[in-house]
């Protein structure tokens, strides 16, 4: 979760943003230099974008005014994470969109690859005039051999955001997805053994007749599975004068617990084969009631805990809106389930 403000480097003024990179960069722009010992330095879409175009730049296929290529990305949060470099209209105008959550962090990465390539034809076609072509055929393929001068670009492979850098993460944007927890348990296994139980009639309905079973017993339940999901959505709170305020909202939106098995045993009653008889015929009905109430417990907890949270985000909005980096406008209103 979160964009900018947790993985961009922190700026200190708008002055800094506006600032040149200083220092030079003699590195390869592909090798990454390792964290100091205990610090995890979190990536950005825009470092591995950073990282191609440096590679693009030293191969000198990145140049200003060809191809598109002037100023700075306009976005300040982006030309300060790419140091100030240079960048085409067509990648500026794609982060502007990747800002407002237009597109995601795989449609921003395949506009710069394919930018960059773009970039990479043209410096070859500025080159032609040095290149020589042979072609040679065999029976079976053909092959075409472009040389050039001593250094060219290899354009074998161009690396994935994964094999740049690690990891990867990407960006919570809830007019795609507002989920910002989901968790799936699967093949739980519930096991209760030696429990006392009685077992009579009602106390308006017990006569002397009617039996009283006690003893112990032990219960079994397999495969239990627990689904939820938690969106994040737009409420609203009155505040004094009547006034409505829209706040972030954490809402339970689905939940779903199942199970596959009861087994039910009783013991030390004196009539273990009677009620054990009895209670096998009643184990589809056990799992039925005993997923109903887990049901319940699991939906009652949720809603205790979301209610507390948004009780504090009520009076601090800003908390959640800055962790998942977004604002208000992004939500969407909240549904309320009849």
């Amino acid at each position: 979760m979160g964009g900018d403000s947790v993985f961009f480097p922190a700026v200190s003024s708008s002055s800094d943003l506006d600032a040149p990179s200083s220092g030079s960069n003699t590195t390869d722009a592909f090798n990454r230099s390792m964290p100091s010992k205990g610090v995890v330095k979190e990536t950005s879409i825009l470092d591995v974008i950073k990282e191609i175009i440096l590679n693009a730049q030293h191969e000198g296929c990145w140049k200003v005014g060809v191809g598109g290529i002037n100023n700075p990305p306009s976005d300040r949060y982006a030309a300060s994470a790419l140091d100030n470099l240079p960048v085409s209209c067509v990648l500026n105008c794609a982060i502007d969109l990747w800002r407002n959550l237009e597109i995601d962090d795989d449609e921003l990465l395949e506009i710069a690859i394919r930018d960059v390539s773009y970039q990479i034809e043209l410096h070859k076609t500025r080159e032609e005039g040095t290149d020589h072509v042979t072609t040679r055929e065999t029976k079976d393929d053909r092959h075409t051999t472009i040389s050039t001068g001593t250094d060219s670009w290899q354009m074998s492979k161009i690396p994935s955001a994964d094999e740049l850098c690690e990891p990867l993460r990407h960006r919570f944007n809830p007019r795609v997805d507002p989920t910002v927890l989901y968790l799936e348990i699967k093949k739980l296994t519930f096991n209760l053994e030696n429990f006392l139980f009685r077992i009579e009639k009602h106390e308006s309905k017990k006569t002397v007749f009617d039996p009283a079973f006690e003893g112990t017993g032990s219960i079994l339940v397999r495969n239990v599975l627990v689904k939820f999901r938690v969106e994040c959505v737009k409420g609203f709170v009155q505040h004094p004068g009547n006034n409505s305020v829209p706040v972030p909202v954490l809402q339970l939106r689905e939940l779903d617990v199942s199970l596959e098995q009861v087994k039910l045993e009783v013991h030390d009653t004196g009539a273990d084969w009677l009620l054990n008889k009895i209670v096998d015929g009643f184990g589809d009905q056990f799992a039925e009631i005993i997923s109903a109430n887990l049901c319940d417990q699991v939906r009652k907890q949720m809603n205790e805990a979301l209610g507390n949270l948004n009780g504090y985000f009520a009076e601090n909005p800003e908390v959640l809106l800055g962790v998942l980096d977004i604002s208000l406008d992004d939500l969407e209103e909240m549904t309320v389930f009849v």
